[in-house]
């Protein structure tokens, strides 16, 4: 049983959320809300990255898992980046999905993935839905027969059509 770690992008387009199907809440965070809420809630973060035109940074959830939140330059205020990462039950589930569940679960819970890309570094799979603004990774391969969920990652629509080859590791050494 193949399991994936969760890697789920979030893209915001002003006035396209609310046309449905795509999703703005990750674990107790959400797109568009102020960047200044998320200090209170996660603590200082342990890393900060300048990616051009995005700024993300990583706090810590537990010894095994973080939240990366970003901000695109132009939009300083406004979270436009969400990514869950790692193997925790801490962490709040995305459609029913937690980090550490078997790559089984993914598909069961949201389909069929329209595309599945090896990534090398990270070793992770990466699978993508059309029309939605999410991605999922997971440890290992479509090749082994073990991973589990260990990134979910939200985004600004944008955001995602700008950087859909990109993933960043944080690593918390």
């Amino acid at each position: 049983m193949v399991r994936l770690a969760l890697l789920v992008i979030v893209w915001f387009t002003p006035g396209l959320s609310w046309a449905g199907g795509l999703e703005i809440d990750l674990n107790g965070l959400r797109l568009q809300q102020l960047v200044s809420v998320v200090e209170p809630a996660l603590g200082r973060p342990f890393k900060t990255i300048d990616e051009g035109d995005l700024v993300a940074n990583a706090y810590a959830i537990d010894q095994e898992a973080y939240m990366v939140v970003g901000h695109l330059k132009k939009y300083p205020h406004n979270i436009s980046v969400l990514q869950l990462t790692g193997v925790t039950a801490r962490a709040l589930p995305f459609k029913g999905l937690r980090l550490g569940d078997p790559g089984s679960k993914v598909v069961e819970v949201l389909g069929k993935p329209d595309d599945v890309k090896e990534i090398q570094s990270p070793r992770v799979t990466k699978l993508s839905y059309e029309g939605r603004n999410y991605t999922v990774a997971g440890e290992g391969s479509r090749s082994r027969a073990r991973g589990r969920v260990l990134t979910s990652r939200f985004a600004k629509r944008e955001q995602q059509q700008n950087n859909r080859e990109q993933t960043t590791t944080f690593c918390r050494c």
